[in-house]
Protein backbone atom coordinates (compact mmCIF):
# COMPACT_ATOMS: atom_id res chain seq x y z
CA UNK A 1 0.00 0.00 0.00
CA UNK A 2 1.44 3.40 -0.96
CA UNK A 3 1.52 6.28 1.54
CA UNK A 4 -0.27 9.38 0.22
CA UNK A 5 2.16 12.70 1.87
CA UNK A 6 -0.07 15.04 -0.28
CA UNK A 7 -2.05 16.10 2.55
CA UNK A 8 1.33 16.71 4.57
CA UNK A 9 2.93 18.73 2.19
CA UNK A 10 -0.67 20.66 2.14
CA UNK A 11 -0.05 21.25 5.56
CA UNK A 12 3.32 22.13 5.72
CA UNK A 13 2.69 24.72 2.36
CA UNK A 14 -0.32 26.53 4.58
CA UNK A 15 2.04 26.55 7.93
CA UNK A 16 4.85 28.21 5.89
CA UNK A 17 2.59 30.93 4.29
CA UNK A 18 1.02 31.92 7.54
CA UNK A 19 4.63 32.40 9.23
CA UNK A 20 5.45 34.57 6.20
CA UNK A 21 2.70 36.43 5.39
CA UNK A 22 3.67 39.55 6.25
CA UNK A 23 6.81 38.97 4.66
CA UNK A 24 5.13 38.01 1.17
CA UNK A 25 3.05 40.27 1.55
CA UNK A 26 5.01 43.48 1.77
CA UNK A 27 7.36 42.35 -1.26
CA UNK A 28 4.40 42.38 -3.39
CA UNK A 29 3.71 45.54 -1.93
CA UNK A 30 6.70 47.02 -2.56
CA UNK A 31 6.95 45.79 -6.13
CA UNK A 32 3.70 47.25 -7.04
CA UNK A 33 5.32 50.53 -5.65
CA UNK A 34 8.07 50.68 -7.09
CA UNK A 35 9.61 53.64 -8.36
CA UNK A 36 6.95 55.64 -5.78
CA UNK A 37 8.99 58.41 -4.46
CA UNK A 38 7.46 60.16 -0.75
CA UNK A 39 9.51 63.16 -0.88
CA UNK A 40 8.85 64.14 -4.89
CA UNK A 41 5.04 63.54 -3.84
CA UNK A 42 5.26 65.70 -1.40
CA UNK A 43 7.13 68.43 -3.44
CA UNK A 44 4.13 68.06 -5.65
CA UNK A 45 1.77 68.32 -3.86
CA UNK A 46 3.09 71.65 -2.94
CA UNK A 47 3.33 73.13 -6.65
CA UNK A 48 -0.07 71.58 -7.40
CA UNK A 49 -1.76 74.27 -5.11
CA UNK A 50 1.00 77.00 -5.73
CA UNK A 51 -1.10 79.46 -7.01
CA UNK A 52 2.42 81.25 -8.03
CA UNK A 53 4.54 78.22 -9.27
CA UNK A 54 3.55 78.59 -12.51
CA UNK A 55 3.15 82.30 -13.11
CA UNK A 56 4.53 84.32 -10.34
CA UNK A 57 2.66 87.06 -11.35
CA UNK A 58 -1.36 85.50 -11.74
CA UNK A 59 -3.28 83.40 -9.68
CA UNK A 60 -3.44 80.01 -11.12
CA UNK A 61 -3.05 76.83 -9.43
CA UNK A 62 -3.77 73.19 -10.72
CA UNK A 63 -6.03 73.15 -7.40
CA UNK A 64 -7.75 75.69 -8.65
CA UNK A 65 -10.00 73.40 -10.66
CA UNK A 66 -9.15 69.92 -9.22
CA UNK A 67 -9.15 70.27 -5.20
CA UNK A 68 -12.14 70.59 -3.74
CA UNK A 69 -10.89 72.09 -0.64
CA UNK A 70 -8.91 74.67 -2.14
CA UNK A 71 -9.40 78.35 -2.10
CA UNK A 72 -7.99 80.84 -4.18
CA UNK A 73 -5.74 83.39 -2.19
CA UNK A 74 -6.71 86.13 -4.56
CA UNK A 75 -10.19 87.39 -5.93
CA UNK A 76 -8.68 88.39 -9.24
CA UNK A 77 -8.64 84.97 -11.47
CA UNK A 78 -7.78 85.10 -15.12
CA UNK A 79 -8.81 81.30 -16.00
CA UNK A 80 -11.81 81.67 -18.69
CA UNK A 81 -12.78 77.93 -17.30
CA UNK A 82 -12.39 78.34 -13.43
CA UNK A 83 -15.57 77.02 -11.53
CA UNK A 84 -15.38 77.05 -8.41
CA UNK A 85 -18.35 75.06 -7.74
CA UNK A 86 -17.63 71.97 -10.47
CA UNK A 87 -13.99 70.90 -9.56
CA UNK A 88 -13.12 68.10 -11.54
CA UNK A 89 -11.30 65.48 -9.14
CA UNK A 90 -8.48 63.61 -10.27
CA UNK A 91 -7.60 60.39 -9.21
CA UNK A 92 -6.32 56.92 -10.92
CA UNK A 93 -4.61 58.98 -12.87
CA UNK A 94 -1.25 56.67 -13.36
CA UNK A 95 -3.52 53.51 -14.50
CA UNK A 96 -5.62 55.73 -16.84
CA UNK A 97 -2.89 57.65 -18.65
CA UNK A 98 -0.61 54.48 -18.57
CA UNK A 99 2.31 56.77 -16.75
CA UNK A 100 5.70 55.70 -16.35
CA UNK A 101 8.91 57.79 -15.33
CA UNK A 102 11.04 55.02 -16.74
CA UNK A 103 9.30 54.92 -19.98
CA UNK A 104 9.93 57.73 -22.59
CA UNK A 105 6.67 58.58 -23.41
CA UNK A 106 4.41 59.74 -20.69
CA UNK A 107 0.35 60.04 -21.62
CA UNK A 108 -0.53 61.60 -18.34
CA UNK A 109 2.75 64.38 -18.78
CA UNK A 110 1.02 64.82 -22.24
CA UNK A 111 -2.64 65.62 -20.69
CA UNK A 112 -1.02 67.55 -18.17
CA UNK A 113 0.25 70.01 -20.82
CA UNK A 114 -3.10 69.97 -22.34
CA UNK A 115 -4.54 71.49 -19.45
CA UNK A 116 -2.17 73.61 -18.45
CA UNK A 117 -1.75 75.27 -22.08
CA UNK A 118 -5.36 75.52 -22.73
CA UNK A 119 -5.78 78.96 -23.44
CA UNK A 120 -9.21 78.82 -21.33
CA UNK A 121 -7.08 77.22 -18.90
CA UNK A 122 -3.71 78.28 -16.89
CA UNK A 123 -2.73 79.56 -20.59
CA UNK A 124 0.92 78.72 -19.81
CA UNK A 125 3.46 77.51 -22.16
CA UNK A 126 4.06 74.35 -22.78
CA UNK A 127 7.03 72.96 -19.31
CA UNK A 128 10.03 71.00 -19.96
CA UNK A 129 9.12 67.31 -19.02
CA UNK A 130 12.81 67.52 -17.03
CA UNK A 131 12.28 70.72 -14.86
CA UNK A 132 12.36 69.83 -11.17
CA UNK A 133 8.87 71.24 -10.76
CA UNK A 134 7.63 68.96 -13.23
CA UNK A 135 9.10 65.97 -12.38
CA UNK A 136 7.40 66.53 -8.74
CA UNK A 137 4.25 67.24 -10.13
CA UNK A 138 4.25 64.49 -12.20
CA UNK A 139 4.94 62.04 -9.25
CA UNK A 140 2.33 63.65 -7.08
CA UNK A 141 0.37 63.46 -10.07
CA UNK A 142 1.16 59.60 -10.13
CA UNK A 143 0.71 58.99 -6.49
CA UNK A 144 -3.26 60.41 -7.14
Amino acid sequence: MKADYGWIILVVFVIIIAVFWKQITGGIQSFQNRGFDQEAFDRGAVVFADNHAWTPLENKACAMCHDPAYKPTSEKITMKDYDPDNKVILKNLKKKFKSDPLTTEDALYEQAMVCMTNPDRMALRRANEKAKEVQDLMAYLRGL
